[in-house]
């Protein structure tokens, strides 16, 4: 960009020029042009080096000032850099202070301003070779940092080797080291990792959280992770009284929804526990016999110390539970110990369960005693009380008049 006549013209300064110190308050060379179009004040070329130098040993003052007092918009400039090539509109390099220093004072103003339009460029690259920070914004305040998107990330962090692609610290007792707001269906805070983490939060201050994620939308989310081989969400606290995570709802609903399996390594303590997905407290046996079909009579195989196995004969006093899960009633809690008493059927030992039942020594009615028959697996109602000590199932819940089928049973090994 090359303005008009910067060739040519006349005057009768000879060059190289340099004039000796002189003391004066006011400017010691002053050009104006009154032109329209393409009308510079000071044109500057150099093949090799700087077009314009300007240096100052003032404190607080510029090498190089420049003012623009009638441009609206964002198309004046105080001062105006231009690059053709991939070289840099603009460069400021410092040793000590800042390499850029802009300053906004009216209001709405701002003290830098970067755009494009460019599908594929940004409004703004800052780059740190070293390990440093490329980029620290500070706030009285306000907002240090501001990020918005119309359609697409109001602010993207990502880190290559092992970093944090966004890092919040908060070193007071109020306030939050990272802030999450969603208003409609979006999503406060958003982590997503491939290998890693998708969102590490950590918080020193006494009863305060690493992540908290806030939404105003019954349809959206506070936090939403998603981690494709890994851990969505990852919290841990080092205080003895402090919590990993900690999750509230105010209005009296779920503060924690799980679509999916819980495994918790370690206790776990409530106040109160609701079971909505089985009826029945139920523990692994291994079979003696192989595989047993659900709602069978099973008592202990004294064959096989530690199994169990289907009964065959009436009043067996080795009863031992039904087989958990048959027509879809399954277990409500089951008990094992990892690693050591593992694998087999679930076998209902207490809570309601359904059973095989045969009603050949008499009809079946709610309240009714039952035991185990000779029919395999089935269960029968109570005739002989005397033969029934040590061989109760528990009780009859549902009825069966003839026949053999499934009968509601409310366990309770007598």
């Amino acid at each position: 960009m090359t303005p008009s006549g910067a060739g040519g013209g006349g005057g009768s300064l000879t060059l190289p020029y340099s004039s000796g110190p002189v003391a004066n308050n006011g400017a010691l060379f002053s050009i104006s042009n009154t032109g329209i179009t393409d009308a510079w004040g000071i044109y500057g070329h150099s093949q090799t080096n700087l077009g314009v130098f300007g240096q100052t040993h003032g404190n607080a003052q510029a090498g190089v000032l420049g003012r623009n007092d009638g441009a609206t918009g964002i198309n004046g400039a105080g001062v105006f850099g231009y690059a053709s090539t991939q070289a840099a509109g603009v460069l400021a390099i410092s040793e000590l202070g800042y390499g850029v220093l802009a300053e906004a004072k009216g209001p709405d103003s701002s003290s830098v301003f970067a755009q494009t339009a460019h599908a594929t460029s940004v409004a703004g690259r800052f780059h740190h070779n070293g390990s440093g920070t490329a980029v620290i914004a500070e706030a009285g305040s306000g907002w240090a940092v501001f990020g918005r998107s119309q359609s697409g990330l109001g602010v993207f962090g990502q880190s290559i080797t092992g970093g944090s692609g966004v890092l919040g610290r908060n070193e007071s007792n109020t306030g939050h080291a990272v802030h999450g707001y969603a208003i409609a269906g979006a999503t406060g805070v958003r982590g997503d990792s491939a290998t890693g983490d998708g969102v590490i939060g950590a918080s020193a201050g006494a009863a305060r959280s690493g992540v908290a994620g806030f939404s105003t939308s019954a349809s959206g989310y506070g936090m939403l992770a998603f981690n494709s081989v890994g851990t969505g969400i990852f919290a841990k606290s080092e205080a003895a009284t402090g919590a990993g995570g900690f999750f509230w709802n105010s209005a009296g609903g779920d503060a924690i929804r799980a679509l999916g399996n819980v495994n918790v390594d370690g206790t776990t303590t409530t106040k109160v526990l609701t079971i909505t997905g089985g009826a029945d407290i139920a523990e692994p046996f291994q079979m003696g016999s192989g595989e047993i079909a659900k709602g069978s009579v099973v008592v202990i195989d004294e064959n096989n110390p530690g199994h169990l196995r289907q009964s065959a004969e009436a009043y067996d006093t080795r009863v031992a539970g039904i087989v958990s899960g048959a027509n879809g009633v399954q277990p409500g809690i089951a008990l094992h110990q990892q690693g050591v008493l593992e694998g087999g059927q679930h076998v209902a030992l207490s809570g309601r369960v359904y059973v095989l039942a045969d009603a050949a020594s008499g009809a079946i009615r709610p309240g009714d005693l039952l035991t185990s028959s000779d029919t395999p697996g089935h269960a029968m109602k109570v005739t002989d009380h005397s033969r029934a000590q040590g061989a109760v199932l528990g009780k009859a819940m549902t009825p069966l008049h003839s026949g053999t089928g499934y009968v509601l049973v409310l366990v309770t090994l007598q």
